[in-house]
């Protein structure tokens, strides 16, 4: 993430702010120190849901269908 050094200018000289307006710009300064500075966790990784048929093919069941022409033969004899 780049860092936007605008964001951290003070409104006015450090010297012509009154103690309420440096306490407000010290705490917008945490507050962006917060978002640029803090390191974010790795969370775990979501896995694809496409995962089982991405990863192998999928063959035809032939057991079915043979056994079915079995009996088919058996029928007609």
């Amino acid at each position: 993430m780049k860092i936007n050094l605008k964001r951290y200018e003070p409104p006015k000289p450090f010297y012509k702010m009154s103690i309420d307006e440096l306490l407000k710009y010290n705490e917008k300064c945490k507050r962006l120190d917060k978002i640029y500075f803090t390191r974010k966790r790795g969370g775990r990784k979501r896995k694809t849901r496409n995962r089982k048929n991405r990863k192998t093919r999928k063959r035809k069941k032939r057991t079915r269908k043979i056994s079915l022409q079995i009996k088919k033969i058996e029928v007609e004899k």
